[in-house]
This record gives structure tokens, C-alpha cells and sequence, in this order.
């Protein structure tokens, strides 16, 4: 998906690893910051201040030119829906 494709560009690859875990993307159940933590073999803490920075990044790109404004707009809305259980997949 272009959104995804978006994510991988702009964020970090453990920053992505998180994102896709938290809000459930890829087809999975979203995921307490604990479990995200077992999975990647970080500290909680970790996933904490990794998906805070992914989220800040991707709410600053928002404000710049040179992004495929598209796309972002649907990453945004992407993980803003899975974070409040609106939608599956």
C-alpha cells in the first residue's frame, strides 16, 4: 500500500516495526506497548519513545511540501482509525 510504502520512507525501520504492531496493521490485532516490547526485544520505554517519535515525524511531515500528501494523509488516518478500533485490517 502507498501509505505503508510511506511509512518505510519517513520512519526508521524499528519505528515502523512498532507502528505496524501498536495499531495492528498487517492483519493483526493491535498490540499493547508490552507485547510490541516482547516482540522487538525492547524495553517498554523503548517502544514508548520509538512510536513517539514515529508519530511526531509523520504529524511534522504533515506539515512540509515534498511528500506525497496522499499518502501521508492516509498513513495518518490509517493509525489514527486502528488506534480507536474503527477499523480491522
Amino acid at each position: 500500500a502507498q501509505w505503508l510504502e510511506l511509512l518505510r520512507k519517513l520512519l526508521k525501520p524499528e519505528e515502523v516495526d512498532v507502528v505496524l504492531l501498536k495499531f495492528g496493521f498487517l492483519d493483526a490485532a493491535p498490540l499493547s506497548n508490552a507485547a510490541v516490547a516482547r516482540l522487538v526485544g525492547a524495553q517498554q520505554d523503548t517502544v514508548r519513545n520509538r512510536l513517539h517519535r514515529a508519530l511526531k515525524k509523520l504529524r511534522s511531515e504533515v506539515e512540509k511540501d515534498g511528500v506525497d500528501e496522499d499518502a501521508l494523509n492516509e498513513a495518518v488516518r490509517m493509525i489514527s482509525l486502528k488506534s480507536s478500533g474503527e477499523v480491522s485490517k
